[in-house]
């Protein structure tokens, strides 16, 4: 435990350090872009129920599926990496689609690996985009079941949105997927991103390719670490746009700026359990019932 303190102080440092810098304005802040709790509380709940038992995602009767909030889904593919923890599934409902990735199982774990891992550039279509190698790896061993699942898609449910989503890591597959997916031209329907406690993912080059493509709502609850990693003092930069939650579950602030600096960077003190209580519903009580 004493090892963990030290590795979040440090990181607290340099997170710290690098939060003077002024916000840069919006790239693509559509003035139809809405967020609601309502709205997003189904994608929580498809990144919660990722971490359930397949057999379980299947039925939809997982733990986190079975939530009265929740519309009824049908699973149509899972998709597993050479890492435990990267997993994930493909669902429908009468209204979209949608491709929801778990977070990691062993979050201190994940933390400490931050720092380990360089950038490499994303795709040859955009030169000066670079991606963190950890999670373009951890990607890049679903991809191909990602682009089979997509080709599902398009024949059997041509006229769907697709949604990406993902808490944790899962945020960070969610936007790797939605890229893809977008450069590879594997569909033509709109692709948006929710995600929840996603870190950065790339640099401004990646940034700015997502903040010209995608509509994304990317939540951060009140002090998580998680989205202020790896930091900006090394050249991450995220997307747009935050909806902080900076007191409690239900309420937020839309934050228009990128990183702007008196929403989630204002932030010095920063609490890892509240990376694991996302509009106000705690992932725990789920280890009860084999997600986990």
């Amino acid at each position: 435990m004493r090892r963990l303190s030290i590795s979040i102080a440090f990181l607290s440092f340099f997170i710290i350090f690098s939060s003077f810098s002024d916000g840069r304005k919006v790239v693509n802040d559509p003035s139809d872009q809405k967020f609601s709790y309502d709205d997003a509380f189904p994608f929580l709940m498809y990144s919660y129920a990722a971490t359930c038992q397949p057999t379980d995602i299947k039925t939809w009767g997982c733990y986190w599926c079975k939530n009265a909030k929740t519309p009824l889904v049908k699973p149509i593919a899972f998709l597993s990496g050479e890492n435990s923890d990267v997993f994930g599934f493909v669902g429908v409902t009468p209204t979209y689609a949608f491709f929801a990735y778990r977070g990691s199982a062993n979050v201190w774990n994940w933390v400490d690996n931050f720092l380990a891992w360089p950038y490499v550039p994303f795709h040859d279509e955009i030169p000066n985009a670079w991606v963190h190698d950890g999670f373009f790896r951890d990607y890049l061993s679903i991809r191909q079941q990602v682009l089979d699942a997509s080709d599902i898609l398009r024949k059997n449910y041509p006229n769907l949105p697709i949604i990406t989503t993902g808490h944790s890591l899962g945020g960070a597959l969610a936007v790797f997927t939605a890229a893809d997916l977008r450069i590879s031209n594997k569909t033509s329907q709109p692709i948006n991103i929710w995600s929840f406690g996603c870190p950065r993912v790339g640099n401004k080059g990646f940034a700015d390719y997502l903040n010209s493509n995608f509509v994304h709502r990317r939540s951060v609850n009140q002090r998580d670490l998680v989205p202020h990693l790896p930091m900006k003092s090394i050249g991450y930069l995220h997307d747009n746009t935050e909806y902080w939650f900076p007191t409690n579950g239900t309420s937020w602030v839309k934050c228009p700026q990128t990183e702007q600096p008196d929403c989630s960077d204002s932030v010095w003190d920063y609490h890892i359990w509240d990376h694991l209580k996302y509009l106000g519903v705690d992932i725990n009580p789920g280890f009860n019932y084999n997600c986990m």
